[in-house]
């Protein structure tokens, strides 16, 4: 009984993934409800900010884009991330 739940598991899986790889990825769709950022990390360089100099919590895009400015930087593009 155990053996068959694994057995479907794994072959919905594997049929998950397989549907997934054949889905059409166009990345030049223009939908103004969907911001994207396609960004290379060879020419580009990510970085990760939660404190300022002060090391006070930086809160917002605000308070982000002061603090870099203020470090003569620019920001090109930037998400948030809430931990639930």
């Amino acid at each position: 009984m155990k053996k068959t739940g694994l057995i479907i598991l794994s072959l919905f899986i594997g049929g998950f993934m397989g549907l997934y790889s054949f889905q059409k990825k166009d990345h030049n769709i223009a939908d103004p409800n969907i911001l994207s950022y396609i960004i290379d990390p060879t020419t580009q360089r990510i970085q990760f900010f939660w404190k300022n100099k002060n090391q006070e919590k930086i809160k917002n895009f605000k308070n982000l884009k002061s603090a870099l400015e203020q470090e003569n930087k620019n920001l090109f593009f930037a998400i948030t991330w809430v931990a639930c």
